[in-house]
């Protein structure tokens, strides 16, 4: 076997960087959301226009778990629960004027951090809550 020359920094990065992707590609492989993470009935709207939907964190203290809050000037203090918890606090109205779930377009790329954000529609039916527009543009 020949001798590297590690005296380059070219030569360092050609070396580490095949291993370096793959692992990367395995990392995001492993935390992508499925659609079956995802709760299509649920449908909030991000600052793009976007469809978003509820999906399970993959690390963290909530880890396989809808992640929300009921506070409106707060991102600090988010609560986990299962997917029932989640639909019993949206049928009890605990969204319509506050209060907002981490949520996903459908089809995000792997790694894409979801954002905080109010129910908009949820089993078909619009909720409208309070001083909060249908859309970014409105």
């Amino acid at each position: 076997m020949g001798q590297i020359d590690y005296t380059t920094i070219e030569t360092v990065e050609s070396i580490i960087r095949e291993p370096l992707e793959a692992l990367r590609a395995y990392h995001y492989a492993k935390d992508a959301i499925t659609m079956t993470d995802l709760l299509e009935d649920v449908v909030g709207m991000n600052e793009a226009g976007l469809i978003c939907h509820p999906y399970k964190l993959r690390r963290g203290k909530n880890a396989g778990k809808y992640s929300y809050t009921l506070e409106t000037d707060n991102n600090l203090n988010y609560i986990g629960t299962d997917e029932a918890g989640l639909r019993a606090l949206i049928e009890a109205g605990a969204f319509d004027e506050r209060g907002r779930i981490r949520m996903l377009p459908a089809g995000a790329p792997p790694g894409t951090l979801g954002s905080a954000l109010s129910v908009r529609c949820y089993l078909g039916r619009p909720l409208q809550p309070r001083n909060i527009p249908l859309s970014p543009h409105s």
